[in-house]
């Protein structure tokens, strides 16, 4: 799936670019985030089109799965520090690299249940950069 631009939000809605390269993955996940009353900005699944949103795509968060086809999501991460658009990493791996990517970013390892995406998004929208702790439930 390349990156899509979806519907404008409803007032107030607050916008995710997600990056995900697993399909079902990025639609369940895509799902998750409408319940909980997100607009999807934009979706990717390659670096390339990640680089893209990132870079010119209005949101006000995004969600990074750490690895895409076998490459680090860094470069979009660098991409968004630039920019000052808080983001959040998803990960069904025990990768350190995530940790020294961006350390005050919080990670979400997959699976995760939709309260815990909620927490996660709520703490990252509030102070731009995220509480690293891990989520309760979670680990």
């Amino acid at each position: 799936m390349t990156s899509t631009a979806h519907t404008q939000p409803a007032a107030g809605a607050k916008r995710v670019l997600i990056v995900e390269d697993e399909l079902m993955i990025r639609m369940l996940l895509a799902d998750m985030v409408g319940e909980l009353g997100y607009t999807i900005a934009a979706e990717a699944a390659q670096i390339e089109e990640a680089l893209e949103a990132a870079r010119n795509t209005d949101f006000d968060i995004a969600i990074l799965d750490v690895n895409l086809n076998g490459r680090p999501i860094s470069p979009v991460a660098d991409a968004l520090v630039e920019r000052g658009r808080p983001f959040i990493f998803v990960t069904g791996y025990s990768d350190p690299a995530v940790a020294e990517l961006h350390a005050n970013r919080p990670v979400l390892k997959k699976p995760f249940q939709l309260d815990h995406l909620k927490l996660t998004l709520q703490r990252a929208l509030g102070s731009g950069t995220a509480d690293p702790r891990p989520i309760p439930g979670e680990g």
